[in-house]
């Protein structure tokens, strides 16, 4: 039979089901729910009661998670059980078998139960007077003993332990009378004393009065704690003891000291104690004090000023009165008064851009000979740049046009048709003007000649074909002309962006998407037009090919 465990049990268990199905051999397993199943010690379940494949099985569980330790218990066998097959904990044979069994080893009185290992086991009740002792010699591991006095462990036996006046002269042996002692051997013991320095007075051992002479004190026995006080006297102290001036109390009584036994001295004489002269004067070189009254001389370690001064600054620097007493360093916050600065007090270059408040130049502050050549306001309106660059309008306000030194047009924008090509005729090679991020006009150039790191590129060919043409009015021009607002067309830069055309969108100072380089579509268009025409010639090709057949 094997080793007993003990098993846990719990009532209000609920059936529950398998969540997996168990295969013969398995030694895990887990359930839809546990509630109220114990938890700690092994408990049986049933697995498909009432059916062919009904199981017995010893577990432990954690949860919903099931360890197997028994397969197959209570004459049921290891089988197979599937998914959703009902289990729940049960009280088996086993347990009352077990149960049972222990109740059979009582046949009487005193007897006891004990396990051999394997079963269990009946220890029948000893004789009067013995004891249970442990005899890992014996089947059941104990047996009943007579105490004897090798079961008593040495100096384990205490006073509480014998009853009183059990220990009589017969029981004390000749050898407990050790040095000092007298009896035994059946006789009591006794103190041997002498009498002289220890004595024994109602059964008390106690050193007699008188007793203690100078020999039995040991040197450096008498301590301050021994000594009474007001019991030594001057006699007790020996003329030739070298008393430390550590030893020696404060003296504050007035005339136990004489100057004569002293170096008090009223002349300036270092570590000396100084004592007035028959005037009541003495001669000193350094005196730190705390004086008070009248002082005559210089102070070379004053650290402040008797009464303190106000200091502060008036006329072009200014500052506010601050209190000074000579104990510490002050600040004073000085400030240039209104109109104190004028042209001599200013470096040359001194006053930068950063120096000048916004607007606060104006013409009356511009002298008439200043060299300000950037540009001039002719009489006609027109505006003369560097000696390079002028503007020119006719007088009727028509036009308006940006003209080089020689008067040759480089730029016209009529009053009513914007900037017009025909008038730039014979001007030079015409492109496209970009304004760029800071504000400056430019033109993007095609030329071999300005670029490098050219290499193929190939645009997203299904985004490029993603982009939907739309039409749309500006909303500044609705807000301005209603519904004579005149219609766009093109794209929405958002959906290239969103596409993934991020070369075709340009965006603003924060980041925010707002121009779609419609100059660079038509870049990616011909990487669609030459897909489209190699596949219309791959078409052509095969279709040729059919033909001739």
């Amino acid at each position: 039979m094997a080793a007993k465990t003990r098993r846990a049990y719990q009532g209000g268990a609920t059936a529950s089901t398998i969540s997996a199905q168990i295969n013969s051999g398995d030694t895990s397993a887990t359930v839809a729910a546990a509630t109220g199943w114990p938890t700690g010690n092994p408990f049986y379940v049933v697995v498909d009661p009432g059916t062919s494949a009904e199981e017995k099985m010893l577990v432990t569980r954690s949860s919903t998670s099931l360890t197997i330790v028994t397969r197959g218990a209570d004459n049921t066998s290891d089988v197979q059980h599937l998914s959703g097959a009902a289990i729940y904990p049960v009280f088996t044979a086993v347990d009352a078998d077990e149960a049972n069994e222990l109740t059979s080893k009582w046949t009487t009185k005193g007897d006891l139960v004990t396990f051999d290992g394997t079963n269990f086991a009946r220890q029948a009740v000893g004789s009067t007077n013995q004891v249970l002792v442990a005899d890992s010699a014996q089947t059941n591991g104990i047996k009943w003993a007579n105490v004897t006095g090798a079961m008593i462990t040495d100096l384990t036996v205490d006073t509480a332990d014998i009853n009183d006046s059990a220990v009589t002269a017969a029981k004390i042996a000749s050898a407990v009378a050790g040095a000092g002692l007298s009896g035994g051997a059946g006789t009591a013991l006794a103190v041997n004393v002498d009498s002289s320095t220890i004595e024994i007075n109602t059964d008390t051992l106690r050193v007699k009065d008188s007793g203690i002479v100078e020999a039995k004190i040991a040197d450096g026995a008498v301590t301050s704690a021994k000594i009474l006080d007001g019991t030594i006297v001057n006699d007790d102290i020996n003329a030739s003891a070298g008393i430390v001036d550590t030893k020696l109390a404060t003296i504050a009584t007035a005339g136990k000291v004489s100057n004569s036994a002293t170096t008090a001295t009223s002349a300036n004489t270092a570590n000396a104690i100084v004592a007035r002269n028959a005037s009541g004067n003495f001669t000193a070189g350094t005196i730190t004090a705390n004086l008070t009254g009248a002082v005559t001389g210089n102070a070379s370690t004053a650290t402040a000023l008797a009464t303190s001064r106000t200091i502060a600054l008036s006329g072009d620097v200014s500052a506010t009165g601050v209190s000074f007493d000579g104990s510490a360093n002050i600040t004073l916050s000085t400030a240039i008064g209104s109109a104190k600065v004028d042209t001599a007090n200013i470096v040359n270059s001194a006053v930068t851009t950063v120096k000048i408040a916004d607007d606060a130049v104006t013409g009356a502050k511009i002298a008439g000979t200043a060299a300000v050549a950037v540009a001039s306001v002719e009489t006609s309106g027109n505006i003369q740049v560097g000696g390079v660059l002028r503007t020119n309008k006719n007088t009727n306000d028509t036009y308006f046009q940006i003209v080089n030194s020689a008067g040759t047009a480089l730029m016209q924008i009529d009053s009513n048709q914007g900037v017009n090509g025909n008038d730039l005729a014979g001007v030079g090679t015409l492109r496209a003007v970009f304004t760029l991020s800071d504000n400056r006009m430019g033109f993007s150039s095609s030329s071999q000649r300005f670029k490098e790191q050219v290499s193929a590129y190939q645009f997203d060919a299904d985004a490029v074909r993603g982009m939907i043409p739309v039409r749309f009015k500006y909303r500044k021009a609705v807000e301005e002309q209603g519904d004579d607002a005149i219609w766009h067309y093109g794209f929405i830069a958002e959906q290239a962006e969103q596409g993934g055309l991020t070369e075709l969108v340009q965006y603003d100072k924060d980041g925010l998407v707002e121009y779609f380089a419609y100059e660079r579509m038509c870049v990616a268009q011909q990487q669609l037009i030459r897909d489209l025409y190699e596949k219309v010639e791959a078409l052509e090709a095969r279709l040729s090919a059919l033909e001739s057949k």
